[in-house]
């Protein structure tokens, strides 16, 4: 099993979302991951607060979540890793989280939320349905003017050029940038394509395109996607092996570019796609 595969939740045709309790093992592992989303509760949670963590996991954040809180709800919908929570958040001795095992799309709550917390996070949100829940959230969970933790999502890409021929091999796929994978040669600099505010509802598709100029000449072949994620004001989250890796992509065709050419990327997928369905293409102005 690849590192990709590790990483990527079962999506079948009952969309259980279930991960592997070694990755739930890792997730934990990662410090820069939750601390900074530790950080980010303890800017935005009161004693006042009703806070909601759609997707628990393991109940971490939303144990953490209860010490200041006035009300947490924590819904999880693996039965394997349901059981982890509710035996951590018996352990932890809180009275005022309520553990629902449910789907985050289907929830429903006795009373509108101040916090809604989801970290189902992937690159570019393109695999993990990230954004499909917080629309959700949005309309039935979370109260006017409530907040959301991620509160934005910053997308950003890289014009690249990528080893693809191996001994004569040629081998193009998407390919999440772990401790070890070779680097791609880059040709731009890093751009903003789009960016979500998690409060709002937002489209659910991206078919858009953007500007940019090379900063030298080469074959460009991919492009490099990164996410940097806004907690909220004052912390954020760029990139770990565990979440959120830089990921590269093989544009549809390459292209020969030159040193201060300008250059457009189109970018065409559902969010909650598989990889493989996504599409990047290069066409010079």
């Amino acid at each position: 099993m690849t590192r990709t595969s590790h990483h990527t939740p079962d999506y079948d045709s009952t969309a259980k979302g279930n991960f592997k309790l070694d990755y739930h093992l890792e997730m934990l592992s990662d410090r820069e991951r939750v601390e900074q989303f530790k950080k980010g509760i303890d800017k935005v949670v009161t004693k006042d607060t009703v806070f909601c963590e759609l997707g628990c996991g393991t109940g971490v954040f939303s144990i953490y979540a209860a010490r200041k809180a006035k009300k947490v709800y924590a819904i999880e919908l693996d039965e394997e890793v349901y059981k982890f929570a509710k035996k951590n958040i018996e352990a932890s001795g809180l009275t005022n989280i309520e553990l629902i095992h449910a789907n985050a799309m289907e929830v429903e709550l006795p009373e509108k939320v101040d916090v809604v917390f989801a970290e189902m996070l992937s690159i570019w949100m393109i695999h993990e349905p990230q954004l499909l829940v917080m629309n959700s959230a949005v309309k039935r969970l979370l109260k006017p003017k409530g907040i959301t933790i991620p509160e934005k999502i910053v997308n950003l890409l890289e014009v690249c050029n990528t080893d693809y021929i191996f001994d004569n091999i040629e081998m193009r796929a998407p390919i999440a940038q772990f401790t070890g994978i070779k680097q791609p040669r880059i040709l731009t600099t890093s751009i903003v394509f789009d960016s979500y505010k998690l409060n709002e509802v937002n489209p659910e598709t991206v078919n858009g395109s953007i500007a940019t100029t090379s900063i030298t000449s080469g074959i460009a072949n991919s492009v490099r996607l990164s996410s940097l994620v806004k907690i909220c004001d004052g912390v954020n989250f760029f990139t770990t092996d565990t979440l959120m890796p830089q990921t590269i992509f093989p544009l549809e065709e390459e292209l020969f570019i030159n040193d201060g050419e300008e250059i457009s990327i189109n970018a065409q997928f559902n969010f909650r796609s598989e990889l493989n369905d996504v599409t990047f293409s290069i066409a010079k102005h």
